[in-house]
């Protein structure tokens, strides 16, 4: 998590689609990108 907060400190733009994008992930309940890729903190 620690790299994914780095990222998204140093570029907004690319946090906010990243952000959107896990949204719709979560929404369709699809997982299309390997864990290690992108990792979704649990609730």
């Amino acid at each position: 998590m620690g790299l994914l907060r780095a990222a998204i400190e140093q570029n907004d733009q690319a946090s906010s689609d990243l952000l959107d994008y896990m949204k719709v992930r979560m929404i369709t309940g699809k997982e299309t990108v390997k864990p290690a890729t992108v990792s979704i903190p649990s609730a």
